[in-house]
This record gives structure tokens, C-alpha cells and sequence, in this order.
């Protein structure tokens, strides 16, 4: 193998040159490089057409430089051809061109990689390529692991025109190679960077290829100032070109120099640098340059036969003719040819990479094949041209290690600090932000969870990630904790990029400075969104089961409420002792199958936390003696010992819940009586315990003499269905739910259900109960309102009203019907469903509408809703359903309804509901002058004189407060209409108006449930009574 060089100047000294050194052109397997800095591409496509037309057989390839090295000399604005004669090596060359640069290497390297292939050498265009994109596609098929030698194609650093050739041909773009394949040939590839790493590491954290945007997340620029001076700023990329900057890629130092700088301050590098790579700046100088020896594994020099140079154009602009003490080194070795490159070729670590302000060199021969002689100049190895420089270099070096090895430590320290944040970035989602709530880091959790990458985070306000769900109040209130540096917690709903929401479990943390000044927040959160969800899910299953329970109830409670109804009916007719029996035992086995289905709904309820206590006044001793009574007749045919026990000392008027108290007594009773055998006995007592001026504690007792509980069962009968033998079932009947839902009742109460038993002797089940005093007035009051309107006689013949019942369940309209018969000015249509109902509404005027509020076709709701969005009707409706479910009543008046009824029917309810919007009832209203003022004389100690001036007062002082609460409706002021009407009901009650005084506390209850206004047409039963109030006063003597 041979290797020749010549500078071309034309063809006639081209062919003196192969005359003289005894060249044939014919020979098989030469390999002709040219590169050339002529600007003209005319010139250069004229010399490779004259060069490859002596050498028709030769493989030619070609680059445009930025000058040449030929026979150790730098060379500029010329042409060096460089002829290797191979005589047991095999070539292969390709040109080709594609606009994706990794997709131009692929191409290549499928047609240039096989097992035989030992190096390629391939010119890339140095301004349309990426050169590391090109090299990964290149190395895609490079299974062996060839040697890839060569570099970017060059111009004068003009930047405006870079060539391949190949063969006869210039080529804009594209790339070129040869592939070299042979056993005797052996390849050796070497490189000199002579630049030193020194200084702090920093890591690239913005970048985009080879442009770099951020430094340790600040710009670029401000970077470079701080390290090398305003001065290098000012004058880049040419002040920079002696500080490069140099990442490490294994064991091999890579340097990055700048080429260019954007109008936005980034900066673009010979080679990419990715988001994360640490760098340090790299300094250089003709001493670090010339410190050159061979490679550990490169043979014998004086074997070698070609060597090949493929160096950076920034090495020349800064070492110049410096350059040509290592290439006359390397001309001693093997004769030398190449050129300055804009990025030059390496493998490194089975690699292929691009690199910068570097020198590679590419070692030839031929195992078995001559060898050219030629002179040699020089030492193989040069000395350092200054002892100062040198010096200088070494202190560099051991200020350099003494600092690796302190970052050696900070680094292990970090990893382990590192280690920890990864187990800690696993788990939870942090965040730091500035005084102001812009983000100034999150992590990568954060990037995960939310949906956004760390640049469309990094400088936004942290409420990019708010979801507009949340409550104003719970950001003003978590601002007001961190701003006074307290730490903030809560858990709150977010909303990641693609909108949907996520929950976290959240800790703001302030993060202050030496001086105790809050400098930044800290956030760390916790995705609970699976949390939230499970909740969420469970309180579906929830609302699911509730409306199991609910259809259950409407399903069992319509058909029993026909059986009750008729029983009801057909017990007033005659019937003969047989029948009377057999008619008892349907009422009673049904009123126990409804016992059972309200027991059920009540451990739902409770277990669900739908049960909450109403507070109204009520007389403990009326109360307890009537729940005492109830159950009387049971003990009387049990023949037993049944008594009450009630301590004088409690007040006559205190604040619970009558209905849900009762119902714990009557268990508890109902428990005792049942498990009591014949002539025991039962005691139920209440005495008082302590007491404030406010509040009175009451120990309520129910005690027997039955069966007893074992001790090992005590815990198991408060547990649902639950009795403390399974054969008790058999023998006594019952859910087991009885005990149960007393003793949650109790616990909404606040109070706890306890026990003491002795097997075989009896048991006492007792608990205590905190009592909010009132005025024994109003107990009275509450009481007689209650009742007085259902209980008059003559009611039915009083009323007059035009009725629709929308029924699908033809027992129940059978029933109803059957129940309206009394009422003899009462007229009555059914619907079927809701639509029939819709349509009736629309055709006939109706003074109330039942709605029951399970039917096909259209259900209540949906018809009670375009009765009055469509039709514009205000007609009282009223829902009558079986449903049970705590919050139905609530919806049903949502919709529109005015009233509730449930099933089975209750006659006086239904009554309240007739009376108060009969049209006769409104017309009849009286006021008993006499009447009023004997209570006022009674209970207020008045003469009847002194009663009706007060009377008089009252009514002046209701032609102002009336239109004023008018007003009030017509402006949708539910506080004011709160306010007027609590006015109006107070002298009313003090002058015991009963009428009046009811009246004006529904409205006033309406008003704070923020739903008065669908109460409006009690503004015209008010001015009814004081006409009915004025006529009263004027005609009393």
C-alpha cells in the first residue's frame, strides 16, 4: 500500500506528478480524496471531471475545506488530491442525498456495513446537516463496530456554501463515503483536543440540538459574562473560540465550540449538547496543542503507510501555522493529507461522535505490502516551546484535580441527597414558587400528574394547574397562612393541562433567609385523586343503595297502602263476626310488614347519615305519657306490671325531636313488653339528673323483668338485625333492627344507649339526654296550631276544591277515590301518568294536583317541571309518593312542588293540604273577637277594654308591616320577608291570633330556607284575615 499527495494546480502538472512517481492510473482499488478551499464550485467540479477522467477506475471522494494539510503543511485556497494505491484492500463508495440527515446515514449505512467492512470514511455537507443526527443513522448497521473516520464538509468561514464529490461530480448537500474491506489491512484512529477542562461544573438545562438557550437555568449569555467577562459577550462567537465548552463522554473529553449567536441570545455549538449534560469551560494554548503523543495499541510507527487528517477549523484560527508541529510529527510517521473541517468523525467506545476544535487522524496499512519512503524531519515527539506555559498548565491541572476531587465528594453526597428525592419524587408532587406564586421549580411528578412539561411551568403562576372549581375562600385563606409564615394544609381539587381533575393532599411551606425574610413557598403534595375517586365511588354506591331502598319502599308501601286503605273502608261496613276476625288479621299482618319496611329504612338512613333532628318545643310530660299509653293495651293483655315514672322536677317545655325521641321509647318499650313474660313487669321512668338555667339532663329508664340477656351477647344485640338467641326470632318475631336503630338515634342525639341484664331476670336498657329549655307559652301554641285546623268539625263540608290526581296504580286511584267521597265539594280527575297530567293542566283549571312521583311514560318531576317552565301554571301541586329517603322532600319542592304527602295517605295531613287551598276555607276565614280577648284577659291579665285598644293598635300597625312584606315577595327579598314577618308573628302571638301567628311562622320559615317566594299566595290569605280581623273588631260590643 502507497500513499501519495499533490497540490493541484492543473493537469498538466497533475500528470508530471503520476509521470514521476510512477503511478498506474489503471491499477485497480485507489482511492483518490479531494478537498479543496476554492470558493468557485465551477473550479472545483472542472478539477474532479480532469482528475477522474485520468483515473476511470478509481473510487473519488471529495470535500470543500476550510484549507488543507498535505505532507504536514497547512495549506489555504488550493486543491490537495491524496491517491492511496491498496493492493489487497477492496473499496466501495456511495453518494447520497436525503433532507432527513438520520434517515441520509441509515440509507448509507445499509449499502456500506457488512462482517468484511474494517473503516468508512465519509464527508457529510457541513451546512444542511446535522452531523450527529447523520452519524447515529450511519451507525445503525455498523454491527462490527468499523472505524468511522472523516468530518463535515467546509468553506472559508464565509458559512454560505459547503460540496461533496463524488466520482466526476460536486454535489449541494448530501453525503459521501467509502467503505474500506480487506484482512490485511488494519486501521488505527487517534485524536488531539489540547484543550483542558478547568472550573465549576454546569449542567445545560435549555436547549434544543445544538442551540442552547439556558445554562443552570439562567441565560446563556449571562453565563458566559460571569465566567469569561463582558468583553466575551460582546464580541462572540470569535472572543470565545479559545474557551470551548467540554462535556465528558466516558473517558473521552469532547469539546463544543460556538458558531453563531440568535437574536434572542441563544447560542448554537458545533455538535448538541442535551438538557441535563454537564459541562465545564475549556481553555487552551499552543502548548496544550503541541503536547501530542501516540495512543496506547498504535503499532510500530515505522509500518504505518497513510495517514489521514481531519482537523477543526477553530484549531487553525487559533493555533495557525502552530497547527503544523504535530502535522510534520505525524508526516514522520506516514505521509499526511487532510483538511479543516466544520465537525470531525470519531468512534470512541464502539461510538460514533461528532466533534469539535479536535485533530483525528486515521492510521492505514497493509499487512504484506510495500511501504513508500520518505524523508523524515523531526522527532517523533516535540518539546513544550514554553516553560512558563507549561508551568502555568500545571498549576491548572492541580488546582483542577484538587477540585475534582472536592466535586467528587459533593457529588456523592448528592447522590445520595438525590437517591432520596427520587424515592420522595416517586411519591409526592413538589413545587417551589416565588414571593408572588410563579413557579420557579417543580418536579417531575408534578410534570406527570399535571399533564405539563417543565418549561410551560417554569415562570407561569402557579394557578395554571387551579381548578376553577375550587372556592375563591380556600387560596385566600391558604395566602393568608403563608404570607404570616405559617405552614398551610388542605386537600383541594387541581386541573391538569388536559382538563380533567386531579386531588392532592397539600403542604405550602414559607421558606425564609437569614434575615427570617420569606424568600419563595414550597409545595409538596400527595395525589389522593384515587382516594377521592374510591369516596367518590362509595358515596355513588350510597346514593345507589339509597334509591334501592327508596323504589323497595314506593314498590311495597303503594301495594299496602291499597290493602290498608280498603281495610280501613271495608271495616266500616257491616260484616259478621268471621269476617271482622279475618279482616283484623290483614290489617294487622300488614301494619307489621310496614313496621318492618320502616325499620329497614331507618337503619339505612342512619347507617347512611340521612337522619337529622328537627328542634321544636314540646312537653315532656304530654309526650312521655302519651308514648306510655300507646302501648298500654299491649301490656293490659300481656297482664302486665306496667308503670310510669316522671320526675315533677322537669321543665314543661323543652327543645328535641318528638317524633325520633319517641320512636327510641317505643322500641325500647315495645322490647320490654315483648320479651316480658305474662303478669312481669315493665317500668318506664324519667328523672332529672342535673340542670343549668338553659339546659336540663334527663336519665331516661326502661326496666323489666324478662328474659334477660347473657353477658357474652350484651355487645351483639345493638348490631343490625342481631338478637341475642337466633331461636328469639322464632319464638318472639321481629327484625333485630329495633335495638339498633335505637341506639344509632341515640348517637345522632349525642347521647349513648347502655344496658345492664341478668339472664333469666330481666333487663334495663337506659341512657341520658341533654334538654335546651323554652317557654311553656310556646309549647302550647305549637301544640294547638298542630291540630286546631284538622280537628274542626264540619271540615269536609267546607271544603271546595277542583282536583287532579296523576296515579298509574289502579288500587290506589280506587282508594283515593274512595277517600274523596267524603268530601262532597270536592271534584275529582285522575291522569294516568305525567303526560296525561301535562295535558289536563293545559285544558282545565285545577285548584291542587296530586303527583305521585314513580309513573310510566312521564314521571311527576318531569311533569311537575313543564307544568311550570311550558304551561306557566302556578297551580298547587302536591307529591305523593311511597318514597322515604331523607331529601325527597327537598327535590320534590326543587322542581316546583308546593306540598308532600306520602303513602299511605294520613287523613289529617291530607285535610291540612285541602284546607289550606280550598277556595270555601279562604272565604270562610273568622276571626273570634270574644274569644281572643278572654285568653288575653286569662293568660296576659288584661281588661277586655285595654285587649281591644291593643287590638286596634295591632291592626293599624298591619295596613304598614303588610305592604312592606308585599313589597318584599315582589323584589325577592327573602331577608326582608324574614324580618317583616317575624314582626307580624311575635304581636301575634303575644295577642294570641292563632291564625295569624301560624301563618306568619311558615312564611318566616320559608324565608330562611331561601324558598318564600313559592309561598306568595299566603300575601293574599293575609289581607283575607285582616279584613276577617277588621270586620271582627268593628261589629264587637
Amino acid at each position: 500500500m502507497k500513499q501519495y499527495n499533490h497540490i493541484y494546480r492543473g493537469l498538466d502538472g497533475f500528470d508530471s506528478f503520476l509521470q514521476e512517481a510512477a503511478i498506474d492510473v489503471n491499477q485497480k482499488n485507489i482511492l483518490i480524496q479531494l478537498f479543496s478551499s476554492l470558493e468557485s464550485k465551477e473550479a472545483l467540479q472542472k478539477t474532479a471531471a480532469e482528475i477522474y477522467a485520468v483515473f476511470t477506475d478509481a473510487v473519488l471522494i471529495g470535500a470543500s475545506a476550510a484549507g488543507e494539510i498535505a505532507n504536514g503543511e497547512m495549506i489555504d485556497s488550493s486543491t490537495v488530491v491524496s491517491i492511496t494505491l491498496f493492493e489487497k484492500t477492496t473499496l466501495h463508495a456511495y453518494y447520497e442525498r436525503r433532507e432527513d440527515s438520520y434517515t441520509l446515514g441509515h440509507s448509507l449505512s445499509k449499502k456500506i456495513f457488512d462482517k468484511e467492512t474494517k473503516c468508512v470514511i465519509t464527508f457529510l455537507d457541513g451546512l444542511r446537516h446535522n452531523g450527529e443526527e447523520y452519524l447515529e443513522g450511519l451507525s445503525s448497521c455498523n454491527f462490527n463496530h468499523a472505524v468511522i473516520a472523516g468530518g463535515m464538509a467546509a468553506d472559508m468561514l464565509h458559512f454560505q456554501q459547503t460540496y461533496t464529490v463524488f466520482e466526476d461530480k460536486v454535489f449541494d448537500g448530501g453525503a459521501v463515503c467509502v467503505a474500506l474491506q480487506g484482512k490485511a489491512l488494519e486501521v488505527f484512529q487517534d485524536y488531539n483536543l489540547g484543550w483542558r477542562a478547568v472550573g465549576p461544573t454546569f449542567m445545560i438545562t435549555k436547549s434544543e440540538g445544538a442551540r442552547v438557550y439556558e445554562i443552570d437555568n439562567r441565560p446563556v449569555k449571562d453565563v458566559y459574562a460571569e465566567v469569561l467577562g463582558d468583553f466575551a459577550v460582546d464580541n462572540m462567537p470569535a472572543s470565545t473560540i479559545e474557551f470551548p465548552l467540554i462535556c465528558q463522554e466516558k473517558e473521552m473529553p469532547v469539546a463544543r465550540s460556538m458558531l453563531s449567536v440568535f437574536d434572542d441570545g441563544s447560542l448554537l455549538y458545533g455538535g448538541n449538547l442535551a438538557e441535563g449534560e454537564e459541562v465545564r469551560f475549556g481553555i487552551g494554548s499552543r502548548t496544550l496543542v503541541n503536547q501530542y503523543t501516540l495512543k496506547e495499541g498504535i503499532p510500530d510507527t515505522d509500518s504505518l503507510q497513510a495517514c489521514f487528517i481531519y482537523s477543526c477549523i477553530a484549531r487553525k484560527q487559533f493555533l495557525d501555522k502552530e497547527l503544523e508541529k504535530i502535522f510534520r510529527l505525524l508526516e514522520n510517521i506516514a505521509p499526511t493529507s487532510g483538511f479543516f473541517t466544520f465537525g470531525e468523525f470519531f468512534l470512541n467506545e464502539k461510538k460514533a461522535r461528532l466533534l469539535n476544535i479536535t485533530t483525528t487522524i486515521l492510521f492505514l496499512r497493509e499487512k504484506g505490502t510495500q511501504t513508500r519512503k520518505h524523508t523524515l524531519n523531526e522527532k517523533r515527539k516535540l518539546k513544550n516551546s514554553s516553560k512558563t506555559d507549561s508551568a502555568l498548565f500545571n498549576l491548572i491541572d492541580y488546582v483542577t484535580t484538587e477540585l475534582k476531587e472536592k466535586e467528587r465528594h459533593f457529588k456523592a453526597s448528592k447522590f445520595k441527597l438525590d437517591e432520596f428525592l427520587k424515592a420522595l419524587d416517586s411519591v409526592v408532587i413538589i413545587s417551589r414558587t416565588d414571593t408572588l406564586g410563579n413557579i420557579t421549580y417543580v418536579n417531575e411528578r408534578f410534570e406527570e400528574v399535571s399533564g405539563y412539561k417543565k418549561e410551560e411551568l417554569i415562570g407561569q403562576s402557579h394557578s395554571i394547574v387551579r381548578d376553577p372549581n375550587v372556592p375563591d375562600e380556600v387560596f385566600a385563606e391558604m395566602w393568608r397562612a403563608i404570607k404570616k409564615g405559617n405552614i398551610w394544609q388542605g386537600e383541594f381539587a387541581n386541573r391538569a393541562k388536559n382538563g380533567s381533575s386531579y386531588y392532592v393532599k397539600s403542604s405550602i411551606i414559607p421558606i425564609h433567609d437569614e434575615n427570617n425574610e420569606i424568600i419563595e413557598y414550597m409545595a409538596i403534595r400527595e395525589d389522593v385523586t384515587s382516594l377521592v375517586e374510591s369516596r367518590k365511588k362509595a358515596e355513588a354506591a350510597e346514593t345507589a343503595q339509597a334509591m334501592f331502598l327508596a323504589n323497595m319502599s314506593h314498590e311495597i308501601r303503594t301495594p299496602m297502602n291499597g290493602i290498608l286503605g280498603f281495610t280501613e273502608l271495608l271495616s266500616k261496613t257491616r260484616l259478621d263476626a268471621t269476617q271482622e276476625k279475618y279482616l283484623n288479621v290483614i290489617s294487622s299482618s300488614t301494619k307489621t310488614l310496614l313496621n318492618i319496611v320502616n325499620d329497614i329504612l331507618d337503619s339505612s338512613k342512619i347507617t347512611n347519615n340521612k337522619i337529622s333532628l328537627e328542634k321544636v318545643p314540646l312537653n315532656p310530660f304530654v309526650e312521655f305519657a302519651t308514648t306510655y299509653e300507646l302501648l298500654k293495651s299491649v301490656a293490659d293483655e300481656k297482664g302486665l306490671q306496667y308503670t310510669l315514672e316522671i320526675d315533677n322536677a322537669i321543665s314543661a317545655c323543652v327543645y328535641s325531636d318528638a317524633t325520633r325521641l319517641r320512636q327510641v321509647m317505643i322500641n325500647l318499650l315495645s322490647n320490654a313488653i315483648k320479651f316480658t313474660p305474662e303478669c312481669g313487669t315493665v317500668k318506664f321512668s324519667i328523672s332529672l339528673v342535673s340542670e343549668t338555667e338553659t339546659q336540663q339532663r334527663v336519665h331516661f329508664s326502661i326496666k323489666d323483668s324478662g328474659i334477660g340477656i347473657a353477658q357474652d351477647k350484651l355487645e351483639e344485640i345493638f348490631k343490625p338485625f342481631a338478637q341475642a338467641e337466633t331461636s328469639i326470632t322464632r319464638r318472639f318475631g321481629g327484625t333485630g333492627l329495633g335495638l339498633s336503630i335505637s341506639a344509632d338515634l341515640l348517637h345522632v342525639f349525642g347521647s349513648e344507649l347502655q344496658v345492664e341484664s341478668v339472664e333469666d331476670k330481666g333487663s334495663e336498657f337506659f341512657f341520658y339526654l341533654d334538654f335546651d329549655l323554652c317557654n311553656a307559652e310556646e309549647e302550647t301554641l305549637q301544640e294547638e296550631n298542630i291540630y286546631g285546623e284538622c280537628q274542626e268539625e264540619g271540615v269536609c263540608d267546607k271544603l271546595s276544591l277542583h282536583v287532579l290526581v296523576a296515579e298509574d296504580y289502579e288500587i290506589n286511584r280506587m282508594l283515593i277515590e274512595s277517600i274523596f267521597k267524603k268530601y262532597i265539594n270536592v271534584t275529582l280527575e285522575f291522569a294516568h301518568n305525567g303526560k296525561e297530567a301535562v295535558d289536563k293542566v293545559a285544558q282545565n283549571e285545577y285548584d291542587l294536583v296530586f303527583m305521585d312521583i314513580n309513573m310510566p311514560v312521564m314521571n311527576g318531576l318531569e311533569a311537575t317541571k313543564l307544568i311550570r317552565k311550558e304551561l306557566q301554571s302556578d297551580v298547587a301541586i302536591v307529591a305523593l309518593t311511597a318514597n322515604a329517603i331523607k331529601g325527597d322532600r327537598e327535590k320534590f319542592l326543587a322542581c316546583g312542588m308546593n306540598e308532600y304527602l306520602s303513602k299511605p295517605i294520613d287523613s289529617a295531613e291530607l285535610e291540612t293540604i285541602l284546607s289550606k287551598y280550598s277556595k270555601k276555607q279562604r272565604d270562610a276565614i273568622q276571626v273570634d273577637i270574644e274569644k281572643i280577648l278572654l285568653q288575653v284577659n286569662k293568660k296576659v291579665g288584661v281588661s277586655k277594654e285595654v285587649g281591644l285598644k291593643l287590638l286596634k293598635l295591632f291592626l293599624e300597625s298591619l295596613h304598614e308591616l303588610v305592604p312592606l312584606l308585599e313589597d318584599a315577595f315582589v323584589k325577592e327579598d327573602n331577608k326582608k320577608i324574614y324580618e317583616t314577618a317575624h314582626k307580624i308573628k311575635g304581636a301575634a302571638g303575644a295577642l294570641f291570633l292563632e291564625e295569624l301567628y301560624t301563618l306568619m311562622q311558615e312564611t318566616e320559615k320559608s324565608a330562611l330556607e331561601e324558598n318564600a317566594l313559592e309561598h306568595k299566595n299566603k300575601i293574599e290569605v293575609l289581607y283575607e284575615y285582616i279584613e276577617a280581623f277588621e270586620t271582627g273588631v268593628a261589629q264587637y260590643h
